[in-house]
Order: structure tokens, then C-alpha cells, then sequence
């Protein structure tokens, strides 16, 4: 008897325990959020970023929280993600706005517009000002998205089977490409652009469907790009913000406050932290490929190139005015300027 009244009363006290943990607010220690990125973990020049990010979010929050990345599209295709991220099929996500002109024709053009930012400090100042201000984080919380950071590409460089030492050297030539303003600045060379996403150029290099593509030097070593493409063209693209990491907004609307102000912390040291880790990188990846005996090529007719442009940012303006978009843009381009105007003068 005595036995069944212990088993009893601990079937009660159980039962109480699970009925005070289901009435009491969720612990931050249940909260686990998934990332899609769509890059494989070999990208550091940008992978290096979100795992900064996670490791830090895990460590401030004492283990409460963890940031689960999924590589190389595992959780969903690149063309799937922002769908992903907007309904909340996933919690947070790398994306590019630059594949995605009709989703972000705002946001897109710090990554396509090419040529204008000329160092790391403007284009972090590019980034912090035009993402966080103006119109691009309306056009983001429409479609439910949160900004948590934009990463600073590295300079970008044109890799090719054969040497390219001019503009004259351009002419023909098939480059990889995305988005609908970076094939303007190779048809302003009489090269085409080629539309590939980040999963599939080195197919199309490796099978000569294309001529070349400008990616940093990390970046081709990482992707095995020097097997097919022996030669670098050092052209130097100018400084441009690159992929958004992104969180479902409902989903950061949910989270305690106090993992709030930790991930906002984070987001504050981000660009700093993110602007060292590109450039560390980068220059190990350059003397990497030096050692390896890839041919890096000069390009004197850089300049050359920048003067046979368009205004492209005048014509995304024009595009966005036939939106309805006109006001928007302009704004964007006159903090563009100021930002880089702001650097300039130190």
C-alpha cells in the first residue's frame, strides 16, 4: 500500500513539474535557429562571417541560443531562399540581392552597381548607411525579413583560361554574371554577360561555356577554379556590399529581449570583425596562388574601362522612376554619396 501511495505521489509531483514547465514562458535555452546559406563553408572570404556570427551568439548567450548553419543550399535552393526566409520555412538566411533584382530592386543595387566604392572603408560606410537607412529596410520588413548584417565583398578579379591583358583582350568574351547591371559595364568592353548563380559557374567554366568569371582570389582557389582557370586578371573591382544575412522578422519579434540586445551587439561589431576577416583572407589566398604558380596579370587599362561606362547608377534610378521607385532611389544614391563623402574627407 505504502508502495503504491510513493508511486503516486510521484506520478502527482511529475505531472505538476510538466504542467509549471508548459505554463512558463519558453527558455531561451529551447532556441535553435536554422540558416540556409547558399554557398559551400570554403567561401571564407564570406562563410567566415556567419560563423563569427553564430560562435559569438552562442557564447553571449552562454549556450541559449545556437545558430544552425546548413551549407551549399542543403536547406533549400538559392532561388528558393528568400521564399523560405519570408514564410518563416526557415529562420534565417544568406541572400544576395543581386539574384534577386524583381524581389529587391531596391537592395540590389549596392551589389550590382560596380565601380563606385574604391575601398573597404567606403564600402562598409556604403553599407551601414544605404541598408540601414532610407528605403531598403521597408522594402525588407514588407516581405517579412529582418537585417541582421551585409557583408563588404573583397576586390574582385577575373580569372580566364587565357590572358586577358587589356580592354582590347574583352571583346567576345563570355564573363559570368547576375542581375540585370552587371552585363552593362561588359558590354561597355564588348564582352557578354553570362547569368550563373554562385552553384554553378565552375560547371561552366570547367566545360568552356563561359570565358572567365570575377570572383576574389579566395574565392576560385576555395571552388578549385585555378584547375580549369590558370590566369588572374588583377582589375581590382571596385569595393561592393555583397550578400544580406537575413532573419524571418515574426521569427526576431519572438525572441526574449535580452537575446534581442545580444544579437544587436553582435550586428554593431559585425563590419569591423567582417572587414578584417575579408581582407585576412584574401591576402593569405593571393600569396596562396603565387606559391602555386597561377599567373597574376597586371591591368593598366583599368581606368580605361571605368571611363567607357554608362552612369549605371543613373540608369537603375530611371529603371526604379518606371517602378514608381524614382524618390526611393534618388534617396539611396544621395546617402550612397554622402557615405562615401564622409570617408573621403578623413
Amino acid at each position: 500500500m505504502r508502495s503504491k501511495t510513493v508511486v503516486s505521489w510521484s506520478a502527482a509531483l511529475c505531472l505538476c513539474l510538466m504542467l509549471s514547465l508548459a505554463a512558463s514562458p519558453a527558455r531561451a535555452a529551447d532556441i535553435t535557429l536554422n540558416l540556409g546559406h547558399p554557398f559551400t563553408e570554403k567561401l571564407t572570404t564570406l562563410t567566415s562571417w556567419e560563423i563569427w556570427f553564430a560562435d559569438e551568439i552562442e557564447k553571449r548567450t552562454n549556450g541559449k541560443v545556437k545558430i544552425k548553419i546548413f551549407w551549399s543550399e542543403s536547406l533549400g535552393k538559392t532561388s528558393d531562399l528568400p521564399d523560405l526566409v519570408s514564410s518563416g520555412g526557415i529562420d534565417m538566411s544568406i541572400l544576395v540581392p543581386g539574384y534577386y533584382p524583381a524581389r529587391f530592386p531596391l537592395a540590389q543595387c549596392g551589389n550590382q552597381i560596380w565601380f563606385v566604392n574604391w575601398t573597404n572603408e567606403e564600402a562598409f560606410e556604403v553599407a551601414k548607411t544605404i541598408y540601414w537607412q532610407g528605403p531598403i529596410p521597408k522594402e525588407l520588413e514588407k516581405q517579412n525579413m529582418k537585417l541582421m548584417y551585409v557583408q563588404v565583398l573583397p576586390k574582385y578579379q577575373l580569372w580566364t583560361w587565357q590572358q586577358i591583358k587589356t580592354v582590347e583582350d574583352l571583346k567576345g568574351k563570355k564573363i559570368r554574371s547576375w542581375g540585370p547591371y552587371m552585363p552593362r559595364r561588359y558590354e561597355a568592353v564588348g564582352a557578354v554577360g553570362m547569368t550563373l548563380t554562385q552553384a554553378d559557374w565552375f560547371e561552366a567554366m570547367q566545360k568552356h561555356m563561359t570565358d572567365g568569371a570575377f570572383f576574389s582570389v579566395q574565392m576560385g582557389l576555395a571552388t578549385k577554379v585555378n584547375e580549369v582557370a590558370k590566369n588572374i586578371t588583377m582589375v581590382d573591382l571596385g569595393v561592393n556590399t555583397g550578400p544580406m544575412c537575413i532573419m524571418n522578422l515574426e521569427r526576431w519579434k519572438k525572441l526574449p529581449d535580452d537575446v534581442k540586445q545580444v544579437f544587436e551587439q553582435v550586428m554593431q561589431e559585425m563590419p569591423a570583425k567582417g572587414k578584417q576577416l575579408t581582407i585576412d583572407y584574401e591576402a593569405a589566398a593571393i600569396k596562396e596562388a603565387t606559391a602555386q604558380g597561377i599567373t597574376l596579370i597586371p591591368f593598366p587599362d583599368r581606368q580605361k574601362w571605368i571611363d567607357s561606362l554608362p552612369d549605371i547608377r543613373s540608369q537603375w534610378k530611371d529603371d526604379m522612376a518606371k517602378k514608381g521607385m524614382g524618390q526611393e532611389a534618388e534617396d539611396i544614391i544621395k546617402l550612397w554619396d554622402q557615405a562615401i563623402g564622409r570617408v573621403r574627407k578623413k
